[in-house]
């Protein structure tokens, strides 16, 4: 049998990605392989309702950094307690779904998916909802089924672009602190700008934001562009209509300390293609404009302390290196600008929440294999 095997980098992690040559299976492990990934997406999409434990080997292995299973039965009791779909599952979680990124080949008999998983906790009376991204590595046996799967999470088994095996107890950690988990909430009560988590890693998440409509200003300091914006959003419009933004406030600032632009989200895109507000008045100051923003994909970084220049540029300095490390990449419009998000209002005494987010390589995240 020939192997003929081209490679082409993956710069989510230290790792390539492998195409194969139509030569190097046989034809009905290439046909099992390609309704697999179908039918990974079903499951994914459905939460395994229905599993379907065909396209598994009677003794497939299941593990993930909290479980060690054997056996298609105990595969499919398992996410159906994770679904509540029995008795004690039904006590104990409600909400669980998976978001799917990517269906990847990463070696012969390998193949590997990219999710986003999150389940409601409703047993303790704050009803939690732990969020987990991560990879699940499949193993196929020769005749395409699945041999074996191992899944990993971002927040703990990703290091240095590499997933490596943890104790069961680092698994256990993880999730108790996502159960205890404080979530800072904006001061001023506004509704936050929708995004799709596709990476919660140990110091750093990665989002896709949807393509929005903004308004948008250029100022000397941050009062003067809270002002203007604050005065459009309450009257100072064509139709003197009060106008609610989304929050966080969004600074494009550049890093010679020119050029700075503050940013309000207003509207932003459903999947299906409609707006969530459709039409807002103009402006009646010439220098605040209406825009529409194309979807981006963000490495985000939070911290409390103050937005000044001092703690913009460490925090920036720090999410670079750390999406560096992961074998991220930023994209070209990082390497003049700090983006800066600011959730609380600019004199609140609260305890502040604010991110310094960097624009990556959109195409490194595109949805692809399904």
């Amino acid at each position: 049998r020939i192997h003929h095997l081209i490679r082409s980098y993956n710069y989510g992690t230290n790792n390539y990605v492998y195409k194969s040559s139509s030569n190097e299976f046989s034809a009905d492990y290439i046909t099992r392989k390609e309704k697999l990934k179908k039918v990974l997406a079903r499951e994914y999409i459905s939460f395994f309702d229905p599993f379907e434990s065909e396209y598994y080997r009677k003794d497939v292995e299941f593990i993930d950094p909290l479980t060690k299973l054997s056996g298609t039965e105990s595969y499919s009791n398992n996410v159906k307690m994770l679904s509540g779909r029995t008795l004690i599952g039904s006590i104990l979680f409600e909400g669980a779904r998976i978001n799917l990124h990517a269906i990847e080949e990463t070696g012969p008999y390998k193949l590997r998916t990219r999710w986003t998983l999150r389940v409601c906790f409703k047993i303790l009376p704050w009803k939690p909802v732990p969020v987990f991204t991560g990879i699940s590595e499949y193993t196929l046996d020769n005749d395409g089924y699945v041999q074996k799967q191992e899944d990993y999470w971002d927040s703990i088994n990703l290091e240095d672009g590499n997933y490596v095996p943890r104790d069961k107890l680092a698994g256990l950690s993880e999730f108790v602190k996502q159960l205890f988990k404080k979530e800072k909430m904006s001061s001023n009560g506004q509704m936050e700008w929708p995004y799709e988590l596709l990476r919660r890693g140990k110091t750093y998440e990665v989002r896709r934001y949807p393509e929005s409509k903004v308004a948008k200003t250029q100022y000397e300091n941050r009062p003067q562009g809270f002002a203007k914006l604050g005065s459009y959003m309450d009257g100072s419009n064509s139709s003197k209509a009060k106008i609610l933004p989304l929050s966080p406030c969004l600074l494009e600032i550049g890093k010679d300390g020119n050029n700075k632009n503050m940013i309000w989200p207003l509207a932003f895109k459903f999947p299906n293609g409609s707006y969530s507000s459709k039409k807002f008045p103009e402006p009646l100051e010439n220098d605040i404009s209406l825009e529409e923003i194309g979807g981006k994909v963000f490495a985000v970084l939070l911290f409390s302390d103050p937005t000044t220049e001092q703690f913009v540029r460490y925090y920036s300095d720090q999410l670079r290196k750390e999406i560096g490390r992961d074998g991220l990449l930023p994209d070209n419009a990082s390497a003049d600008v700090f983006y800066v998000a600011q959730y609380d209002a600019i004199f609140s005494f609260s305890e502040r929440r604010n991110e310094v987010w960097l624009p990556l390589e959109s195409k490194l995240w595109d949805r692809k294999g399904f």
